[in-house]
């Protein structure tokens, strides 16, 4: 047997049952743990037909936790998911991450997958072994498409990850701006709290994304929150020289004068970024 694959049956659909025949293990696994039926997630393989009606083991996981399904979502093929879930398949199945087939599909762009998931009683809910929901993932990925799906199915928009990071924050520091505005639109909290007491507005400004920072203005944020050490959006935006960002605030009613816990205030900031243009700004101020 091969190493990689000690199925052939992965090699030769077209020969399945005549391997079967010669007394092959269906339920046969590589050096990976991957059994034929979940190569035929990779491949879109007519083989799981064949495979399932001889016995295979159809939520088989690999050395990841990986059954069929999940790489059936992952490359998006729709028909394919919707033979294995009717022939048994989990649509809840985790891997070894506690990654859902849903959050498979909300990595790679697969609004047709997902659908077809949540059609099936997927938890769109369902958090990885990081606290992260699909929604999460949609948000870092700027998958507005799949964001709305999943809220129009109860996905909460206020969900955190284990580092307190909602949605939001993830469109903040991502510059996600089409999915930062459904995630407000359906009522995420503009000044949630991550870990570290970062507001989106604050993670924004701290990754120079001025889409998100101005959506998140228009929508009542506040320009003057404090993280844990007391920093403000308009010192994030002063430290990187970002310009836009600083200027932006500033015309918000961003407060000049606040000091952090060290005593620093935004102009402190704007001389370590060595942007003249910013501190500039700042000093006129």
């Amino acid at each position: 047997m091969d190493c990689f694959i000690n199925s052939p049956l992965f090699y030769l659909p077209s020969l399945v049952e005549d391997f079967i025949s010669f007394g092959v293990d269906i339920n046969a696994s590589d050096c990976n743990g991957k059994t034929a039926i979940i190569n035929t997630g990779l491949t879109n393989n007519r083989s799981a037909e064949i495979l399932l009606s001889y016995g295979a083991d159809i939520n088989s996981r690999d050395s990841d936790g990986l059954t069929a399904l999940h790489n059936a979502a992952t490359n998006n093929y729709v028909e394919l998911m919707e033979f294995l879930i009717k022939h048994g398949a989990d649509c809840n199945a985790s891997d070894r991450n506690k990654n859902s087939v849903l959050h498979c599909t909300t990595r790679y762009d697969n609004k047709d997958a997902a659908a077809l998931l949540i059609s099936y009683g997927a938890n769109v809910n369902a958090v990885d072994d990081t606290g992260k929901s699909a929604l999460l993932n949609a948000a870092q990925q700027d998958d507005f498409a799949i964001a709305e799906l999943l809220i129009s199915h109860g996905a909460d928009v206020n969900a955190k990850d284990y580092n307190n990071s909602s949605a939001l924050h993830y469109a903040a520091a991502y510059n996600s701006e089409e999915t930062a505005e459904i995630l407000i639109s359906h009522g995420a909290l503009v000044d949630a709290r991550d870990v570290d007491n970062k507001t989106p507005l604050i993670v924004a400004a701290e990754y120079s994304n001025k889409e998100v920072a101005v959506l998140l203005i228009l929508n009542k944020a506040n320009i003057n929150a404090k993280d844990r050490n007391g920093k403000t959006a308009l010192m994030n935006a002063a430290e990187r020289g970002s310009i836009e960002i600083v200027s932006l605030l500033l015309s918000s009613g961003a407060d000049t004068k606040i000091r952090d816990n060290f005593k620093h205030n935004a102009l402190h900031y704007a001389t370590l970024s060595g942007n003249n243009e910013t501190f500039n700004l700042l000093r006129q101020s």
